[in-house]
């Protein structure tokens, strides 16, 4: 049997730090308790959401008037040919698990914060590679109680997006190609990817991971592009790979670096990462993320989206 909490303060299960109460809170640990937090949900008419590691939400300073549920299913097992995680699973512990076993699939997501199940809602990735990648497929439920057997093809993977985003449905395991290597080139690539992330992002600091999605060059109309191009010669270099322009880089150049709203500021370290101090408001960090936007629009022509979900806003 469930336990459901009532006025539950969600801050404490975001990177940010912030956000109000839910209504109701329900952690499921497996299968028939997150049936009956549905059943829960649909019986008292409540809106229902989600909550995976809570590293790229944003909750509401209102909190959420419906029902929040974290479902803490982590269960990973390996077979020949796949590798299967339920969606509680942590990305870390998919990550070393591939490793220990010779899988070199997950070597690039060292680090990855967040979970399974939330990393494939996103399309969580990086250095290069997207979770949706290496799907074979996924088991889902729906906010009847109906399981679903979802195939790859059936999915709609784009850069830091699937169709779980839109179609209701609840993410709870997934089956992973599995491809062999060497262990030490694989532990090499581990490696540098952390030692990169170290470097390169305020890891010691709260906050949500990339605020915002990179732009793709398409996006970008052939006029803002051809002056970003003339502004800074090294952004064709930097954007040729992944055909992308990074929000980082916009946001910088836009001199956006350290300015703070209340308690919550701009990296100096990672400019696409807002970090939060103490007595931040989600509403701080709603007003940055609209401040950045509006800025960066109005200098370089480019509309930024953010990668972060809104909870109650």
């Amino acid at each position: 049997m469930i336990k459901t909490i009532k006025n539950f303060n969600l801050s404490a299960l975001t990177t940010f730090k912030v956000g109000g109460k839910v209504k109701f809170f329900v952690e499921a640990e497996n299968l028939e308790q997150l049936k009956e937090a549905i059943d829960f949900a649909k019986k008292n008419k409540l809106i229902l959401k989600v909550l995976g590691g809570g590293t790229n939400s944003l909750i509401s300073d209102r909190g959420f008037d419906g029902l929040i549920i974290k479902y803490t299913a982590r269960h990973i097992s390996l077979s020949d040919d796949y590798i299967m995680a339920e969606a509680g699973a942590p990305m870390g512990a998919l990550t070393q698990l591939a490793f220990l076993r010779g899988i070199k699939n997950f070597a690039n997501f060292a680090g990855l914060p967040g979970t399974v199940g939330g990393a494939i809602y996103g399309n969580a990735g990086s250095f290069g590679n997207s979770i949706g990648d290496f799907i074979l497929d996924i088991e889902a439920i729906n906010e009847e109680g109906e399981l679903k057997k979802i195939n790859k093809k059936e999915i709609e993977f784009d850069y830091r997006f699937s169709n779980f985003k839109k179609n209701g449905l609840i993410i709870l395991s997934a089956r992973f190609l599995i491809e062999y290597g060497d262990k030490k080139e694989i532990s090499k690539i581990m490696q540098e990817c952390m030692q990169r992330r170290i470097q390169t992002q305020p890891l010691s600091e709260s906050s949500a991971g990339c605020v915002f999605r990179n732009t793709k060059i398409e996006e970008i109309s052939p006029e803002n592009l051809k002056k970003l191009f003339q502004l800074f010669p090294d952004l064709r270099n930097i954007s040729s790979k992944n055909k992308q322009i990074p929000a980082s880089f916009l946001i910088d150049k836009a001199e956006f670096k350290g300015m703070k709203v209340g308690g919550v500021e701009v990296s100096q370290k990672h400019a696409n990462f807002l970090i939060t101090h103490k007595g931040a408001k989600a509403q701080d960090i709603a007003l940055l993320i609209e401040k950045i936007k509006e800025g960066v629009k109005e200098k370089f022509g480019v509309v930024l989206r953010e990668e972060v979900q809104w909870i109650g806003f």
